[in-house]
């Protein structure tokens, strides 16, 4: 379902990620003014009463202290795949993270603290100045994996479990051929660019059952309905509504628009609490307040 990546570009990290989903579900970008950080996120919405786990989560976003983090969802053995959770609660707890975590230790010491309360998966955090982390929440515990070489990379696999993909979790939502395209394409920190990689069509043509196992996916029933990039430096989320590719390839059973390119929204021009983009892929009033002129992170 979701790729999560990262690299080092000479100055700072930048982390990147493709948010793949059934296509009705939808993200639009917020913009939060909060003490002591005002942050930049995503937030997930589901029309109807079908909805995922992460429905109405904040699931990537960047504050104004630098500190970054993006969301792939991995349920435990016993659970059933993608289904909303009503033993949790509300997972708003990625709002308050974002408003008074600085640091990547910061946001550590956050989810530990509550990690039993937490939806499972795999949370990739970093900040301005030091390295970043895959925050695996499995079993009401958090399991570290950090970066190798200048890179990070993940999937909706567990990293540290024998048993990488859960049972009964679907191989399209799993997502191991992405996982290993990613570090492929990454190159130990050296290789492609964050935007190349999530654009990648490798695996692209949709099998018997119309799944798609690209980083850019095109499924017929689900695939990439949106995408970022994240950057700790300059505190700017890069998003790109719909295919990051920019057109659709012919499986998908939805007609939907794409950007087809990253706009850039910066925190340090948050002026209020608003939505940025619609649903639809529309930006706001409020969203051209927002947007930066700034070259796309390497």
């Amino acid at each position: 379902m979701c790729t999560l990546v990262g690299r080092h570009t000479g100055a700072q990290w930048v982390l990147a990620s493709n948010s793949d989903n059934p296509y009705d579900v939808t993200n639009h970008v917020i913009s939060c003014v909060a003490t002591p950080y005002s942050y930049l996120a995503v937030e997930v919405r589901c029309p109807g009463d079908e909805v995922v786990a992460w429905d109405g989560m904040v699931t990537r976003g960047v504050n104004s202290a630098g500190l970054a983090f993006t969301y792939a969802y991995v349920p435990e053995q016993s659970d059933v795949p993608i289904v909303k959770d009503a033993s949790l609660p509300p997972q708003t707890w990625t709002r308050d993270m974002l408003a008074t975590a600085a640091t990547v230790d910061e946001a550590l010491r956050f989810m530990a603290e509550r990690a039993g309360q937490l939806l499972t998966g795999n949370y990739l955090i970093g900040d301005r100045d030091g390295e970043p982390v895959i925050a695996e929440v499995s079993g009401g515990r958090l399991t570290l994996t950090k970066s190798r070489d200048g890179a990070i990379a993940c999937t909706n696999v567990w990293q540290t479990s024998p048993d990488a993909v859960p049972e009964n979790w679907p191989a399209e939502s799993a997502s191991l051929e992405r996982s290993e395209r990613s570090w492929t394409m990454l190159g130990a920190g050296s290789g492609a660019a964050l935007a190349e990689v999530l654009g990648d069509h490798d695996r692209a043509e949709v099998d018997d059952a119309g799944r798609a196992k690209s980083i850019c996916s095109h499924g017929t029933q689900m695939g990439t309905i949106s995408s970022e990039l994240l950057d700790t430096r300059s505190r700017t989320l890069w998003w790109c509504y719909g295919w990051p590719c920019g057109q659709a390839r012919g499986n998908e059973n939805v007609q939907r628009s794409s950007w087809g390119t990253y706009v850039p929204f910066r925190v340090d021009r948050i002026e209020a609490d608003a939505e940025l983009v619609t649903v639809d892929g529309l930006i706001t009033p409020a969203g051209t307040r927002v947007v930066a002129t700034a070259p796309l992170p390497a």
